[in-house]
């Protein structure tokens, strides 16, 4: 057929062809053919009858059942049509056909419900359903197929033989229970589903999965037994089987149970749970419990309805029990009613059959019942007793328990361990001084408590707070015969019984009332207020008018353990506090007169130490912090001079102001009143070297205060120098300086820390007014605040130092001279000789003088020499001649003198009347004198040796030499008060102006 634009065909038979090839050939338009023509077989014989099978279903339920069957011939494409009708007769209607789904439609022209497939290369073909329903005779073949074949040919073929089917599948049932060995034998029945009736030969697949991930399976055919289809399968539960470690068999398994029949119908799996339990029968209790009435668990492997426990060794009757279960499961549990004794108990179970009787008893269990422990006891010195710090608990309690003490209701302490002797120790470190109470409670290995009552005890510091020292005590020895001293002292610190009333005072003051805090000035070391001092001991010579009035000095001091911890009993001390760094700043102004006002401030850079050591209630808030001290004020006043008097003497009044951080040992936090007296005593070797003598005694008003266990508050101190003037020399220093210095606090009654002393020493050298000292002291008795070390350096502006001749060396005061009348000369004896003639001398009376009058004292008498008689007259010169001179008269005898002292020099300045006169005039250098004036000189001596001078008036050509005069005058040792100018004159003259 030409022109067929998609397709072409035709029929065999129209042309009388019956069977043959038919080759088909394609030319286009212009009739080129195609090369490649198609062979097509025709006349082939009709297709063989298809033959069916029955549906087997797929899951337990009628649910995506098949129709499948074959076909011939193979290897071609037939058409399979099946149709589809119910046993009863009765037609599948539209409405079911729908609802079968998969391959099945409804076929409208036939009123049938069919299913159209195409057979595979093998002749095999398939109609699927989705839902197809269940017939009303459950195990009744409700259906029947009716399949029927066509080939490609379009030959039908014989219809197919009707087959009918059943939608119930076989059903297996499978035993579940308890298995106590490691085979496992599952076992159930199978029944056909089609009537009910035994599937005799059926297949039952039965799969096992258990613990350990254990899995496996069995395929075993149904026999009869006892009139029904029975199958069983066993399985050993070998190690192998485990899948995990350790391998552990017993335990829950499932099992399920499906029959296969043999038309390929697979029921549903039926499931069963068992249950691998291999343990014999068994009683388990804890070790131990302190529970009176633990609970005992247990496996029972028989068939008995109890369980009873009793004692081993016991008849095991109701009575005797000491727990029952009835009912009891495989595992099961029993507590005893009433409790068990303390002690070990050895319990064994046994299983109760329904009649009464006893199985063999089970595996041992030991446990030890312990409901209490013993209660902890306080040992001595704990229990009453004293303890030191750091502060340590002992006791008895249970070997083994662990023990937790309280101190005052605190949080626990760390917990200890008794040892095997039931001895505990616990560290409680720095407790608070005072009375304390302990309790424990001790706590056993199974939870067991027992408290102990509450116990005192008292805790002391353990040892002494003090400073160091270079091996001295701080309680008696040297420091209390110091105390004794600076007390003996006391009434001779002024005159006119002052210093009695100071005594009074001291006593009194040991009984001012206890002031509250911990704070201290811990330092006892305070620096001398002006250059008429030394390192820390107060000079007796405050400036007065017309000496220089202004000084000023700045120290740095260095300390080394002013604050240790000594603990009783001789062992190492511990430094709180181990050095310290800070200095000084003083300045002193002359106000007037005999008075002067200094004033002091402390700071301290840096102070190091651990004060942990030291309980709380001991150490307060103290901390060890950096900044200024109590500023210090003091008012100087001199009283004597030594030029006047004989020594110096001076008195002064400070008082300190709480300047200071408190709690920090730079002050106490209050107002504090000093009253010093100084002494002082220069011995002159010349106008340059000198060594000077100080002295002072002192009483300080303090807070009553316990610091760190020591009883601080006022106390009394004394000090004491010696200070060598070298005199000059290229190297040698200005001055060197040797002092001590001791006080104790009243209220403490010398008790340990309370009697801090020191020494220093130190040279000063100069340049020009400006002063440089360094100095270095220790402690001589460990009192607190005493430092081992002390290292001082400085740097001042004191005139009075650094002039050598600011101060005269004093002289001895001239003596006075009276002159005395001698005793008149006795008269001259008569001469024996014969009577003078003119030409002859006249005789003269020996005179013997009576013996000089002793001097008295230091007084000189002078002694008037006689009167000698008159000459004789002179004779005229007269011729030589050979005859004998007449003899010359007798002279009368010269008085006798005995040790008479040679005249004094001349002296340069004589008192006459009110006028100091002067050998010569007074040598200037233009306006200035030279080091050196003999004359002044004078006029110093004469200004000691007359006390009652009090105003010397100077006049001079100008005043520029009147005040050098007096400048000269007052650096010999003249007081500034006794000298004034007075008005000019062409040379200096001296007037006095007032006397006493």
């Amino acid at each position: 057929r030409g022109n067929a634009p998609s397709g072409f065909g035709f029929r065999t038979d129209e042309s009388g062809v019956a069977t043959g090839t038919a080759v088909a050939l394609v030319s286009d338009a212009l009739g080129r053919d195609d090369d490649d023509p198609i062979s097509i077989a025709v006349g082939q014989g009709p297709a063989g009858a298809p033959t069916i099978a029955a549906p087997a279903p797929l899951v337990s339920t009628v649910v995506g059942t098949r129709i499948s069957g074959s076909s011939t011939p193979t290897a071609a494409q037939n058409a399979i049509r099946v149709e589809l009708t119910s046993t009863n007769g009765a037609g599948v209607t539209q409405s079911q056909c729908a609802a079968f789904g998969g391959s099945w439609s409804w076929d409208a022209t036939a009123g049938i419900c069919a299913c159209a497939v195409s057979s595979d290369a093998t002749g095999a073909w398939n109609c699927s359903t989705v839902n197809l329903p269940d017939c009303q005779s459950p195990g009744a073949a409700c259906f029947t197929a009716t399949a029927s074949i066509a080939d490609l040919t379009g030959s039908a073929g014989l219809p197919a033989v009707a087959s009918d089917f059943e939608t119930r599948p076989p059903v297996a049932t499978i035993s579940s229970g308890i298995v106590n060995s490691h085979v496992v034998v599952a076992s159930g029945t199978a029944a056909d589903g089609v009537g009910g009736a035994a599937a005799v030969g059926a297949t039952v697949h039965v799969v096992l999965t258990g613990t350990n991930g254990f899995t496996a399976s069995c395929d075993r055919p149904s026999t009869i037994l006892g009139g029904a289809a029975r199958w069983s399968c066993p399985f050993t539960l070998a190690a192998p089987a485990c899948t995990t470690t350790p391998c552990v068999l017993d335990g829950a398994y499932s099992a399920t149970a499906a029959v296969l029949e043999a038309n390929g119908s697979l029921g549903p799996a039926a499931p069963a749970a068992l249950v691998v339990d291999t343990r014999p029968t068994s009683v388990s209790a804890p070790a131990a419990t302190r529970n009176p009435k633990p609970s005992f668990t247990g496996h029972k492997v028989g068939d008995g309805t109890e369980i009873r426990l009793c004692e081993q060794g016991t008849a095991c009757t109701v009575a005797a029990a000491l727990c029952r279960v009835v009912g009891a499961g495989a595992d099961w549990a029993c507590a005893p009613p009433a409790a068990l004794p303390d002690g070990n108990h050895a319990v064994v179970a046994y299983e109760v059959d329904a009649s009464g009787g006893l199985s063999s008893p089970s595996t041992l269990a030991s446990i030890r019942v312990k409901s209490r422990t013993a209660t902890p006891v306080f040992a001595a010195p704990t229990a009453g007793g004293t303890l030191s710090v750091p502060v340590r608990i002992e006791g008895t309690a249970e070997p083994g328990a662990t023990v937790a003490v309280k101190i005052d209701d605190s949080a626990a302490l760390p917990s200890v361990t008794a040892d095997s002797s039931g001895h505990f120790s616990v560290a409680a470190g720095v407790v608070t001084t005072g009375a304390h109470f302990a309790q424990a409670t001790a706590t056993d290995f199974l939870g067991n408590t027992a408290q102990s009552s509450r116990t005192q005890f008292d805790v002391s510091l353990g040892g002494q707070i003090a400073g160091s020292s270079f091996g001295c005590s701080s309680a008696g020895g040297s420091g209390t015969y110091a105390a004794l001293l600076l007390l003996g002292l006391v009434p001779l610190l002024s005159r006119r019984r002052k210093g009695v009333a100071l005594a009074v005072v001291v006593a009194a003051s040991a009984g001012v009332a206890r002031a509250e805090g911990t704070d201290l000035g811990l330092d006892n070391f305070r620096p001398a207020s002006g250059g008429d001092g030394v390192i820390g001991v107060e000079g007796a010579r405050p400036p007065s008018d017309g000496e220089p009035a202004l000084e000023a000095r700045g120290l740095l001091v260095g300390q080394s353990r002013p604050l240790v911890f000594v603990p009783d009993g001789g062992g190492a001390s511990q430094a709180l506090i181990r050095n310290r760094a800070g200095g000084w700043l003083t300045a002193q102004g002359h106000v007037a007169g005999p008075f002067s006002l200094g004033l002091q401030l402390p700071f301290l850079v840096q102070q190091s130490g651990d004060l942990s050591g030291v309980p709380s209630n001991v150490r307060g808030g103290a901390t060890l912090a950096s900044g200024l001290g109590d500023l210090r004020a003091t008012v100087r006043a001199g009283i004597l001079r030594q030029e006047r008097a004989g020594f110096d003497l001076a008195v002064q009044a400070s008082a300190d102001l709480p300047t200071a951080k408190k709690q920090s040992f730079l002050g106490d936090s209050a107002v504090q009143s000093e009253g010093l007296a100084a002494v002082g005593y220069r011995v002159a070797f010349s106008s340059r070297s000198a060594i000077d003598l100080l002295g002072n005694a002192y009483f300080r008003m303090r807070p009553s205060r316990d610091v760190l266990t020591v009883k601080t508050g006022s106390e009394i101190g004394l000090r004491a120098a010696v200070v060598w003037l070298p005199g000059g020399g290229p190297l040698a220093p200005q001055r060197v300086v040797f002092e001590a210095e001791g006080a104790s606090f009243l209220r403490a009654g010398f008790a340990s820390g309370s009697v801090p002393s020191e020494w220093r020493g130190g040279i000063s050298y100069c340049a020009g007014p400006v002063t440089f000292d360094l100095g270095i002291g220790g402690g001589l008795v460990a009192g607190v605040g005493t430092p081992g070390l002390r290292i001082i350096g400085g740097v001042g502006y004191a005139p009075s130092v650094c002039n050598p001749n600011a101060r005269a060396a004093p002289v001895r005061p001239l003596s006075p001279v009276h002159q005395v009348e001698a005793e008149p000369a006795p008269p001259p004896k008569p001469s024996s000789s014969p009577e003078n003639t003119d030409d002859k001398p006249a005789a003269v009376a020996a005179v013997t003088p009576a013996p000089a009058p002793k001097p008295r004292g230091n007084e000189v008498t002078i002694l008037p020499l006689p009167e000698l008689p008159p000459l004789p007259p002179a004779k005229a010169t007269k011729k030589r001649t050979v005859a004998q001179a007449d003899a010359l008269p007798s002279m009368p005898d010269l008085p006798s003198v005995s040790a008479l002292p040679l005249p004094p020099a001349m002296p340069g300045a004589a008192l006459s009347g009110d006028r100091l006169e002067l050998a010569r005039p007074v040598a200037f250098r233009g306006s200035r004198l030279p080091a050196k004036e003999a004359m002044l000189d004078d006029v110093a001596r004469l200004l000691s040796s007359h006390p009652e001078i009090e105003l010397l008036g100077i006049s001079a050509p100008d005043d520029a030499r009147a005040k050098a005069v007096i400048a000269y005058l007052r650096k010999r040792g003249v007081a500034a008060s006794r000298l004034r100018p007075d008005g000019r004159s062409d040379a200096v003259e001296l007037h006095v102006l007032r006397r006493r």
